[in-house]
């Protein structure tokens, strides 16, 4: 994201698009400059979800045969970090993937756990 920032005797104003900058600068500030200033993205959101939250959902949906197949069918240690694990980030890209080739919806699955702060 990109801010617009106008330097004035008072500190500086900023704006999101260099069109309302230099329409603002046109009439307040003739002649100020106008600096372009890149804004780090910030990071998504992520919180806690544990797994009998999870396993509760994906049981609701019907999906407990499948979730054990695709448990079944990962490699040694990513089971053993699974049955191990007592939870998840939100954004685990290995759950958000299961989720899909399941055909559940991760934004469902992985929801916000009304147990973990």
């Amino acid at each position: 994201m990109t801010k617009h920032r106008i330097n004035t005797a008072n500190g500086y104003i900023e704006f999101t698009t260099r069109g309302a900058a230099e329409a603002w600068r046109d009439v307040h500030a003739p002649g100020a400059t106008i600096t372009a200033i890149d804004m780090p993205t910030p990071e998504p959101e992520r919180w806690r979800v544990s797994k009998d939250t999870m396993l509760g959902r994906v049981e609701a949906a019907g999906m407990i045969p499948a979730a054990m197949a695709a448990i079944g069918s990962m490699p040694e240690q990513t089971q053993f970090l699974w049955t191990n694990f007592a939870w998840f980030w939100s954004d685990n890209a290995q759950l958000v993937a299961m989720c899909n080739a399941l055909g559940l919806d991760p934004a469902v699955i992985l929801a916000r756990d009304e147990f973990l702060a």
